[in-house]
């Protein structure tokens, strides 16, 4: 391979800087956050403390990342450097050398764009600058990442296989990344797929003593651009996060918590225009904040002047990659474009739990035009210009032997209750809570359209994030049939697995298992009565099949080594199914894949490369005085306090406690000045996480 010359994309730059320019101001203070992050340039890892990362790898290029943190009387206007890949960790075989630079504009954030590389190989990549520091100027050298490209068009990888891990909803505040840890620790994957939400805009102090355990920054709800680089900043510093980054590229997409809960093309669900401004300019911030701080690579403005959205505020995150001739990955924005959702009265919790409101005539008068909305063939989900992108790639030409759609939000129709006595269509299953349809229900005719893509491809599989549980379903026909688009055999159109939560709150469905199966009668796994289901999905992809792993953290509360297997399914692939058997139809098998039989590096991370910095015992940054009112009791009725002589009290006798600092540090006792987090279970086993002074 030849080495490029020193340079620079300015196409990148140019777009990065416009960005920034408009929408996402320098951090205040400098770059540290007061109690919780200070660069010190005495330190070893100054300036690179977020580690390095890399994604949307190609046959031939890929995004590198890193962020530089300079204290305050250290910070230049701009910083030059170079990125450095080779094809060792030792560097001894120097393949790239380009010129990178970052600045204030950028949130200090570098990317670099490079190409040139060969198909289907491992790489390894470093950042060097020439920072100030307590001993003069000096050059520094970031952690070493490794890296992957995708394998060459018409071409198997080289071993046969193409094996990822997906991961979904990553709220700092809910507890350790431990998911992300055992990705990190693996040397049989090519790649990650992050399905949205990795951040989280909202910051809830009222809940944060029963709820949460890691304290967010800001702490507030993220409006402006700089709040959201603020969130990202802090999320990068875990060390999990910097462990998965750091070992494989990752391909992302958002959802909405990136920007704003049940999030659409020009608002949300809890925006509030008179409080928090625009919300164009809000999603503009939000999403240059996410370029900034992700390997991922640009994408273009929309140029259409009769569009309601334009220019910045376009931004979109859809595109597509191919692992040679084994898999087409097609990763789809479902936020950008889509229309507002309806939002059913009565919701699904009401009508679930007393069905014969939908007796009232008031009610079905109500209910009957908000039903007739959902059929709506002019709402959309993905918007005419990401439609028209997927009708030119969805080729048979360009497919692969399996054809894999990443995406945010569950796939397949789920009728809650019938209402044909009526003569209305089903009533589908909403936000629980909320009535809000904001998932593929909602936006029928887009599903239906997206389905009969699926006819000419071989093996369609669609990957879920969003809802905090793990599934696999068959996809049937828009009429609920399981008859091929040809009429001839018995199957389902397509596959749906969804990846839970990295960490997050407990399960968004509250239903049973029988009810489930009611409602989903194409559901062959899932996690419905686990409230606390969080982890990570592995798939590995053959000429002969698809194995997908659920694996599942044992906690979320301590920073644990601990997982095990959910179940595994595999499906068998067009060409490897007898005469006469239904066709994509899952198994599940309940074996694990082998480590051994992935295409890992030969050369894996020394420990001197292992992972970057994050603060010590890194847990909760500061405890707000609020979460000490007496009005915070713990919603299971558990509630924890001292009393006047500093001795533990509760409302139950406890059979379990542990003691945490303020930085997540166990302790055996109340040791030093408080505050305290306590970990308590009950003899009835309630358990409550809560802060006591």
């Amino acid at each position: 391979m030849n080495r490029s010359t020193p340079r620079l994309s300015h196409d990148v730059l140019t777009l990065l800087v416009s960005l920034a320019a408009l929408f996402l101001p320098v951090l205040a203070e400098g770059q540290g956050i007061p109690g919780l992050f200070a660069p010190d340039p005495a330190d070893a890892q100054y300036p690179f403390y977020h580690g390095v990362a890399s994604g949307d790898a190609t046959h031939e290029a890929v995004v590198l990342w890193t962020r530089l943190s300079f204290e305050d009387e250290q910070e230049p206007f701009a910083a030059f450097g170079t990125v450095e890949v080779a094809t060792d960790t030792a560097f001894a075989d120097i393949v790239l050398s380009e010129q990178v630079q970052s600045q204030a504009a950028l949130d200090w954030c570098v990317k670099a764009d490079v190409s040139g590389l060969e198909p289907d190989s491992w790489y390894y990549y470093r950042f060097r600058f020439d920072v100030n520091t307590v001993e003069g100027p000096q050059e520094r050298t970031s952690i070493t990442g490794r890296t992957k490209t995708m394998q060459a068009a018409g071409l198997l990888p080289g071993c046969g296989r193409w094996r990822v891990a997906a991961v979904s909803c990553m709220n700092f505040q809910s507890g350790y990344f431990n998911a992300l840890a055992r990705i990190g620790e693996r040397n049989d994957l090519d790649a990650v797929i992050a399905l949205g939400d990795q951040i989280y805009e909202y910051y809830n102090p009222q809940s944060v003593a029963s709820d949460y355990l890691r304290f967010q920054y800001p702490e507030s709800e993220c409006v402006q651009g700089y709040e959201y680089g603020q969130r990202w900043l802090v999320q990068r510093l875990d060390p999990d996060f910097q462990a998965a980054a750091q070992q494989y590229p990752w391909y992302m997409v958002w959802d909405d918590h990136e920007v704003a809960n049940e999030a659409y093309a020009d608002g949300s669900q809890y925006h509030n225009e008179a409080t928090q401004g625009d919300y164009l300019d809000r999603k503009a911030g939000a999403l240059a904040a996410f370029f900034h701080w992700n390997p991922i690579r640009e994408t273009p403005f929309l140029t259409d002047p009769s569009s309601d959205l334009f220019d910045a505020y376009a931004l979109h995150c859809y595109r597509g990659f191919d692992a040679g001739s084994l898999v087409k990955l097609s990763l789809l924005d479902t936020r950008t474009f889509r229309s507002q959702w309806v939002q059913l009265v009565p919701d699904v919790l009401t009508v679930a739990t007393d069905p014969t409101v939908l007796e009232d005539s008031a009610t079905i008068a109500t209910l009957a035009p908000l039903l007739e909305a959902l059929l709506d063939t002019s709402r959309t989900m993905l918007g005419d210009e990401q439609k028209e992108w997927l009708e030119s790639t969805l080729t048979p030409q360009q497919m692969g032997v399996w054809n894999l759609f990443a995406q945010q939000v569950v796939f397949v129709p789920v009728s809650f209750i019938s209402l044909d006595a009526w003569g209305l269509p089903p009533y589908p299953l909403s936000n629980p809570g909320s009535g809000i349809v904001d998932k593929w229900d909602g936006y029928q005719a887009d599903r239906n359209w997206l389905i009969d893509r699926f006819a000419p491809l071989s093996n369609p599989v669609v990957l879920t994030g969003d809802i905090h549980q793990e599934f696999a379903f068959e996809v049937p026909n828009p009429d609920g049939s399981f008859i091929d688009a040809f009429g001839v055999q018995e199957g389902s159109v397509a596959t749906e697995f969804t990846a839970t939560s990295v960490v997050n709150d407990p399960r968004f469905w509250p239903i049973s298992e029988a009810a489930a199966q009611q409602i989903l009668p194409w559901l062959e796994h899932g996690d419905i009565d686990n409230t606390l289901s969080n982890g990570y999905t592995i798939m590995d992809f053959t000429e002969e099949r698809l194995h997908v792993d659920f694996w599942q953290s044992t906690d979320q509360w301590e920073r644990t080594p601990g997982q095990y297997l959910s179940t595994s399914f595999e499906v068998p692939a067009e060409g490897t199914v007898a005469e006469g058997d239904p066709l994509y139809f899952l198994e599940e098998v309940g074996t694990a894949l082998d480590a051994a039989d992935g295409c890992g590096a030969d050369q894996p991370m020394t420990t001197e490369q292992w992972i970057g910095w994050a603060p010590p015992g890194w847990g909760h940054p500061g405890v707000p005085e609020s979460v000490f009112e007496d009005a915070l009791p713990h919603p299971n009725g558990l509630h924890l306090w001292r009393d006047a002589q500093g001795r533990l009290q509760s409302t139950a006798p406890l059979t379990e406690v542990r003691w945490h600092d303020a930085r997540g540090r166990q302790l055996a006792g109340p040791q030093g000045a408080g505050p305290w987090l306590v970990h308590a279970r009950s003899a009835d086993g309630r358990s409550a996480r809560q802060w006591v002074r």
